[in-house]
């Protein structure tokens, strides 16, 4: 009976102790890409600003073949803001240059932030540009074709 006792008390121990890092492994793998997505946010949020002024976006993917890599993506974003500022003075005129020059660089940032998991996992579901205004990797469509038509 002392074995019997023993042998229950330790699967009590050692039951918990060998399920536990399978659940932590689990979970961990489930959010995955929970957490990809909170991390490219808090990049974005951080650096926005000095990823739009230099002409380069910094994608973290984590989920492509279940290793993390940064992808460094130049894009000028310059040749989309004065082409959206033209299309919103050409609209309404009677907004000033320098505040819709302001609306069409936080429509900018708006829309890489919300295309910034579509970059990390795949590019290529991105909507093919009906004509190239600017250089666009694999001819997609630019970021002022999109903006163009919702403004």
């Amino acid at each position: 009976m002392t074995s019997f006792l023993t042998i229950v008390s330790m699967l009590l121990i050692v039951l918990p102790l060998a399920v536990l890092p399978i659940m932590c492994i689990i979970s961990c793998c489930c959010s995955r890409k929970q957490r990809d997505l909170s991390l490219q946010r808090k990049i974005w949020d951080k650096f926005g600003n000095q990823f739009i002024n230099n002409g380069v976006l910094l994608i973290f993917s984590g989920s492509k073949n279940n290793r993390p890599k940064l992808i460094i993506m130049r894009y000028n974003v310059f040749k989309c803001k004065d082409y959206l500022k033209s299309v919103i003075m050409e609209k309404y005129p009677q907004v000033g240059e320098p505040l819709a020059e302001t609306y069409a660089l936080s429509s900018i940032k708006r829309y890489v932030q919300e295309i910034l998991p579509v970059l990390a996992e795949d590019f290529d579901s991105l909507e093919e540009a009906p004509y190239n205004r600017h250089n666009v990797k694999r001819g997609k469509i630019c970021i002022c074709q999109h903006l163009e038509l919702v403004m």
